[in-house]
């Protein structure tokens, strides 16, 4: 289950200039220019530094620029003006995993599942950096969540049997796991 980046945030309804800079950026943005509408964003803030939807924007450039440590610094400034903002703590746990910090991703992560509890995305992240931090309990307890939700999921059936195994509940596991194999009997990934 992958989280897409969300479209650029509406142009907030402020100064002229703000406007049209946002507006700019916004453009530049969707047509793939993003250099320059980094540019344009960050005009946004020399006028109003604590503007949420330029910020938020620039984090998703430069994640999508795989320039991580700018995505983190910016995340960051959105997670202090707003420490419930969902985006900004998906993306914090993401670019955690990624590093293999799985204590810091789960951090985020039960932040974000604090701000949504029954949104299944949130509970999936939660799940997978539980895994990566080897904590199984809370995994499972997350894809549960999941499967719950969307008992279709794949992703989270196989995690979720991946847990039990690792936490020695092993009947748990295999019930899991089969129930996979009748959902996707041609998947070699789970067969």
């Amino acid at each position: 289950m992958k989280g897409a980046p969300k479209a650029p945030q509406a142009a907030p309804a402020v100064d002229p200039r703000v406007q049209k800079h946002f507006a700019a950026g916004v453009k530049l943005q969707q047509a793939g220019k993003l250099d320059q509408a980094l540019a344009e964003y960050k005009e946004v803030l020399k006028i109003n530094p604590n503007l949420m939807p330029p910020l938020l924007n620039m984090a998703l450039i430069y994640v999508q620029k795989k320039q991580l440590a700018e995505a983190e610094r910016v995340l960051l400034r959105v997670t202090a003006l707003d420490p419930k903002n969902p985006f900004a703590l998906d993306q914090l746990a993401r670019i955690q995993l990624g590093r293999g910090k799985g204590k810091q991703a789960m951090a985020y992560a039960r932040r974000l599942v604090s701000v949504k509890p029954k949104e299944p995305s949130a509970q999936f992240l939660l799940g997978v950096a539980a895994i990566n931090s080897k904590d199984y309990a809370t995994a499972a307890t997350a894809f549960k969540v999941v499967t719950k939700a969307l008992p279709d999921e794949k992703g989270a059936l196989f995690n979720l049997g991946y847990c039990y195994v690792n936490l020695k509940k092993y009947k748990e596991g295999l019930d899991v796991l089969n129930r996979l194999l009748q959902k996707d009997p041609g998947n070699k990934r789970h067969g």
